[in-house]
Parts: C-alpha cells; sequence; structure tokens
C-alpha cells in the first residue's frame, strides 16, 4: 500500500511524461557570450584607491609635520625647564588677592 506521499510524488511524474525538453536557439549561447565580453568591469574600483592613498599620505604628512614641530619645541623649552619651573609653583593658593 502506497503512502499519499509516495501516490503524489507519483502523480507529478505522470504529469511530466509527454513533456518536450525545450530547446534554445542555436546563437543564444553565443550572444550571452558576446555580451560578457563587450562589458569592462573594473577589477577594484580606481576613485576609490586613489581617494584611500590621497587620505593615507595626508595623514602620514600631517604626522611628520607635528612630530617635527613637537620636537623642535621640546629641545626649545628643555634649556628653560628651571625657569618655568620657578614661574608655575605657587607659593600659596589666595588667587583673589
Amino acid at each position: 500500500m502506497k503512502t499519499d506521499k509516495e501516490k503524489w510524488v507519483e502523480e507529478v511524474f505522470k504529469s511530466t511524461e509527454g513533456m518536450v525538453k525545450s530547446v534554445p536557439h542555436s546563437r543564444v549561447f553565443e550572444n550571452i557570450q558576446k555580451q560578457i565580453q563587450i562589458q569592462e568591469f573594473p577589477l577594484f574600483p580606481m576613485r576609490g584607491w586613489k581617494i584611500a592613498a590621497a587620505a593615507i599620505l595626508l595623514l602620514c604628512t600631517l604626522n611628520i609635520f607635528t612630530l617635527a614641530n613637537y620636537m623642535n619645541r621640546s629641545s626649545n623649552t628643555s634649556n628653560n625647564t628651571f625657569e618655568l619651573a620657578d614661574h608655575s609653583i605657587i607659593s600659596n593658593f589666595d588667587f583673589y588677592e
């Protein structure tokens, strides 16, 4: 005895009897190949890479400039460290007098 599922499967298979397999036009595959070859797909977007490279270059330049200024200032202020320390020490905390 067949179950409902087996009967259904059998009916589906019987419904496909007499069907003819579809055959595409002979030049369809050639046309698809030509369309694919005509279209140009870049491997990676050049505009994005150019913007990223410019941003990296700008950041590196700013970092080098900032580091050079910092080193220059720290070498100039190292001589005056004691003078600055004397002026920065607050002897009394009475600010409003």
